[in-house]
């Protein structure tokens, strides 16, 4: 807006024609607009493109998973679980 004003204030200064001012005008007003139309373009696009918090997300839980089926099988090899035990216990892991 201030812009604008500047403009049309050294157009008046130095008494520029009557096309040149409604140039100026029209100049500020596009510039304006396309200064708006990109700074949407960008904003839309950064709403649009999400983080990959999803993937980073899903290997811990991979990670996860392989740790805990780690852990029963020591404890299996270790006598503490039967072998139904670890099978129900590797199931509810699974289907995790």
């Amino acid at each position: 807006m201030k812009l604008l004003f500047v403009l049309l204030q050294i157009a008046y200064r130095e008494q520029q024609s009557p096309s040149i001012l409604s140039a100026t005008i029209k100049t500020v007003i596009l510039l304006g607009l396309l200064a708006l139309i990109i700074y949407l373009i960008v904003r839309g696009v950064k709403h649009v493109i999400k983080p990959r918090k999803k993937e980073e997300k899903s290997t811990p839980k991979k990670t996860n998973i392989t740790e805990q089926l780690k852990n029963i099988k020591e404890l299996y090899d270790q006598g503490i679980l039967t072998q139904d035990e670890f099978d129900e216990q590797k199931k509810k892991i699974l289907n995790h």
